[in-house]
């Protein structure tokens, strides 16, 4: 049992360093790509308003599917929970 429950918390540690390192460098992340597609000249024949504009739209959609694949994983964290949860009770009634 001592096991069990040792070995459930080292996954949830691990689970959490994941989830809160994807949440904190996600922005970066997303800024990082952005700079990628404008510095390799991908976008070399837009003017600098057009360009900006590009880099908006490009930052937004970034920003948007960073936010939805963290609430994502986010959930995941939640599931992981809700299953110790129902470990734990289907534990009590067979011990019942």
């Amino acid at each position: 049992m001592v096991v069990k429950c040792q070995r459930e918390v080292n996954l949830n540690i691990f689970l959490n360093i994941a989830v809160n390192i994807f949440n904190n460098i996600s922005a970066p992340l997303c800024y990082i790509f952005i700079s990628v597609t404008v510095f390799t000249g991908k976008y070399d024949y837009l003017s600098p308003s057009e360009l900006g504009s590009e880099i908006t739209k490009i930052a937004f959609v970034s920003t948007y599917l960073m936010g939805c694949f963290t609430q994502l994983i986010d959930l995941s964290d939640t599931l992981t929970d809700m299953a110790g949860y129902i470990h734990r009770i289907g534990e009590l009634i067979e011990t019942l």
